[in-house]
């Protein structure tokens, strides 16, 4: 028995006698789902990071560049 074999087989025996919960599915699931991304759209900090730069870095003294949601 290969090891992917054991690691599945171990986790039948472990879950065997649990209630199903959808939680718990999810969380299996949704944990290996964004394994290594950010679940902030990278559109989104992109206009953050804009931001973020000019309002630190020029000085607006008549609010031309004042943030105005659409």
């Amino acid at each position: 028995m290969t090891k992917p074999e054991k690691n599945i087989e171990l986790e039948k025996v472990i879950l065997k006698g649990r209630k199903f919960s959808l939680a718990e599915l999810t969380g299996k699931e949704g944990g290996s789902f964004l394994k290594g991304e950010s679940p902030v759209p990278k559109i989104v900090k992109l206009k953050i990071e804009i931001k973020l730069f000019v309002s630190n870095n020029l000085k607006d003294l008549s609010y031309s560049l004042h943030y105005k949601p659409f």
